[in-house]
């Protein structure tokens, strides 16, 4: 993967260059601009196919007609040129870009359809005058847009947009923030600034708004397939694997990344694996189930254990890249583990997508049974006043009753936001002055559909990718995702809901069609979530951090109540757990907003 920024339609000079920089990090191995009166494209290159010259972007056809910048992978690269060729196209170069290129001049956004893979593109054609952006159906590659005036921008990541002025917050954005840890697309904490939803694409000047060419909705609603899945996962690991710089996967000893492992350890002498743990906190260390399927499937294995140095580190790390306000507090372990494993590769693979696609999460098993007649509901006072917590056992089988609890008896889509958020709309309400926004809910064709459905169309892209991304790229390491090939997200939703999971247990397919592929007890381990120690983290080393906010002005006046922000941190300082989220959430939009603030002020005195 690599990264790109530019502007189309500018009148006066740009600082695409200056916007180039900020995110080089996706693309160590070149950069390149390409300058015209009517536009600017920046490109910066992470080599993995045909890591050759005569592959770098920004890619020119050979009439120097249209102009090519992506970031990502086209897995079916070969089998299209083939088609190409039949055409009567001709190539220069054996990697992907020219192919996708090719394909774009041929069939425009028609083409997309014929796409295996991840990206987020930008194709001019200088002749028509008109720019295409376009992004993969599942939302694994960012691609950011804004207009400046008469100036339209572009780029892999907020930071890389060329902007001269700091736009005003999106107040909706910044209520969704604190309700669910992120902004969800396309939204954005700044207004006018704009996330091209997953599977659309912008033709500018033609579209005044995004256009579908990857229809989530309508997967839910198609006939099965009669595809074998192991046989679809296998080819898609496969697919994957193409590479033409050192690859691996990360392995966590849980069901999907061991699947995927397992799967791709099948097709080389010998496999890379990675996973990441807590040498003081053994309840959110999983490295022991990792090692042991490591020796299973003879991987060569790279366990890391973080210390509280380490996550401070991190922490620091995390916090000075975001793009915009994002709190999910497993993107510091996933920035620790994406630095140790580009040592050693430059691509992983992944199990992102398989929850989502087929009912993972507790809270997925936690809807099945909420639907279920006379479900028994324990009174809420018997747990009520016990102290919870995510980093004791206990205590986090209490706080998950607690919440099935409460949610239990509210209304579908209630339920579903309910346990989307991280903080309650009371609590939110009572930090942020103004109207309180809920994000949309989407209906497929049954309650265990939508939910899945509005998992893959919000919480996938916004949340899950976005953190993958953001970490993975930070230190240039690709990270591929097998579960989110478009031919299995259409072979995953077409499957009648009690296929997939129910009250019981969830990612049903994956048990029954990998169960010889793995130790049996690999399927029987309870579902980890990937969390780091945030309450030991924020009341030790962050602390003086923490309450220095009590005192800030960094909360404008005009979204906050200042008196109820400080008396949250202040008991949450006390030892009052429930407030952990809307507090980290506070500590990280605090962080966010003096960088920015500083960000911005930078690219003023530049210009």
């Amino acid at each position: 993967m690599c990264g790109f920024t530019g502007s189309w339609n500018s009148t006066a000079p740009r600082v695409v260059e200056q916007a180039l920089k900020r995110i080089g990090h996706r693309g160590p191995d070149d950069s390149r601009i390409v300058s015209k009166p009517h536009f600017e494209v920046g490109h910066c290159r992470l080599s993995v196919i045909s890591p050759v010259a005569n592959c770098a972007q920004p890619m020119w056809d050979e009439e120097q007609r249209h102009l090519l910048v992506f970031n990502g992978e086209i897995y079916n690269y070969r089998s299209l040129r083939v088609e190409l060729r039949e055409l009567g196209h001709t190539f220069l170069t054996d990697g992907d870009t020219e192919v996708l290129l090719h394909v774009l001049i041929e069939w425009g956004a028609d083409g997309l359809k014929k796409l295996n893979g991840c990206f987020s593109i930008a194709f001019i054609d200088t002749i028509r005058n008109t720019l295409l952006l376009a992004r993969d159906h599942a939302g694994i590659n960012p691609l950011w847009y804004a207009w400046e005036g008469d100036t339209f921008l572009f780029a892999s990541e907020l930071k890389g947009l060329a902007l001269t002025n700091r736009p005003k917050i999106n107040a909706q954005a910044l209520n969704h923030f604190f309700q669910y840890t992120y902004c969800p697309v396309a939204d954005s904490i700044y207004e006018g600034v704009h996330k091209l939803p997953p599977g659309t694409y912008l033709e500018i000047p033609k579209d005044t708004a995004p256009q579908k060419w990857f229809d989530l909705a309508a997967t839910f609603n198609a006939p099965p397939l009669e595809d074998d899945f192991r046989t679809l996962l296998t080819e898609s690991v496969q697919d994957r694997m193409v590479s033409d710089v050192p690859l691996g996967a990360f392995l966590s000893g849980g069901m999907d990344s061991s699947i995927v492992a397992a799967l791709a350890a099948k097709q080389v002498s010998t496999l890379s694996t990675f996973s990441i743990g807590f040498k003081d906190q053994p309840l959110l260390d999983e490295t022991d189930d990792a090692k042991r399927v490591a020796e299973f499937i003879r991987s060569d294995h790279h366990a890391f254990k973080l210390t509280e140095a380490d996550l401070v580190e991190h922490t620091e790390r995390f916090l000075t890249h975001l793009d915009e306000p994002f709190a999910d507090a497993s993107s510091i372990a996933v920035s620790y583990l994406a630095k140790q494993t580009k040592k050693k590769v430059t691509v992983a693979l992944s199990g992102d997508g398989a929850d989502e696609l087929f009912g993972g999460y507790t809270k997925h098993r936690g809807h099945a049974l909420a639907m279920k007649p006379g479900n028994f509901l324990l009174p809420k006072s018997i747990l009520k006043h016990i102290q919870t917590s995510r980093e004791g056992k206990w205590q986090n089988t209490v706080r998950k009753m607690q919440r099935y609890l409460e949610a239990a008896k509210l209304s579908e889509e209630e339920r579903y936001h309910y346990w989307a958020r991280f903080s309650s709309l009371s609590t939110v309400q009572s930090i942020l002055r103004g109207s309180i926004y809920q994000a949309p809910y989407l209906t497929a064709n049954s309650q265990l559909n939508n939910v899945l459905f509005n998992d893959q169309a919000l919480v996938l892209p916004g949340d899950m990718l976005h953190k993958v991304d953001l970490m993975s790229m930070r230190y240039a390491l690709e990270v591929r995702t097998p579960f989110l090939d478009q031919r299995i997200i259409c072979y995953a939703n077409a499957l009648p809901p009690k296929e997939k999971y129910n009250a019981k247990i969830g990612k049903l397919p994956l048990r029954s069609s990998f169960a010889d592929l793995l130790p049996a007890s690999v399927f029987e381990k309870k579902k980890h979530g990937f969390e780091i120690p945030l309450e030991s983290l924020l009341r030790g080393p962050l602390s003086k951090r923490l309450k220095a906010l009590i005192e800030t002005d960094v909360f404008d006046g005009r979204f906050f109540n200042t008196v109820a922000i400080s008396a949250y941190i202040q008991s949450f300082l006390e030892g009052e757990n429930k407030y952990l989220s809307i507090v980290w959430s506070l500590f990280v939009f605090s962080e966010w907003e003096k960088n920015e603030a500083s960000r911005f002020k930078s690219t003023a005195d530049h210009v």
